[in-house]
């Protein structure tokens, strides 16, 4: 009655009431994916800000594997990594002489914010079987026990849909209490 009262707009008014009742569980959303992924990673990235999620899109490195833009990687705070996990990022990118791992860096820097933070922050998710079937790393474990989205057929408009309807629907479950 007070948001009508003072003249707000009923469709704003029924907006903040859905807000109250689903609000979004986070605030920002990370993707990091290989540049040879670049196509996949972005369509995610409009799909999530088109559902009004705050996502970084983050591929594109400087020859000594910095974020290129206006701002550092260490500035952002965000509250989920959904890593793309293909052959190309989880293997390594070369750039120049040098192989930058940093989609697998950013999987070590969310375990270690999981067990610091007692919440869920990393989403793997997959375009093809390289993380199964063929990543051989320390964390391999960590990150397959990890329910992982199967985008493989994502330039399916279907399947994609539907893949990416489960991924929305994680991101947005309440954070259990873990000890």
């Amino acid at each position: 009655m007070f948001l009508k009262g003072i003249g707000v707009p009923d469709v704003l008014i029924a907006s903040a009431k859905s807000l109250a009742q689903s609000p979004i569980e986070f605030q920002t959303c990370l993707i990091r994916h290989s540049r040879k992924d670049k196509e996949f990673a972005k369509r995610l990235c409009a799909d999530f800000r088109a559902k009004g999620l705050r996502c970084w899109n983050f591929p594109e490195l400087t020859p000594h594997g910095r974020f290129q833009g206006d701002f550092g990687h260490d500035i952002f705070e965000y509250d989920k990594v959904i890593a793309v996990c293909s052959e190309y990022s989880l293997h390594g990118e070369p750039l120049g002489e040098v192989i930058i791992d940093d989609v697998c860096d950013e999987i070590e820097r969310a375990l270690q914010r999981e067990g610091q933070e007692k919440k869920e922050i990393l989403f793997p998710i997959r375009i093809d079987d390289y993380l199964f079937d063929k990543w051989d790393h320390p964390r391999k474990a960590d990150v397959i026990a990890k329910v992982v989205g199967d985008f493989r057929n994502w330039k399916d408009h279907e399947q994609y849909k539907k893949n990416f309807d489960k991924l929305l629907k994680a991101l947005n479950r309440p954070q259990p209490d873990r000890p």
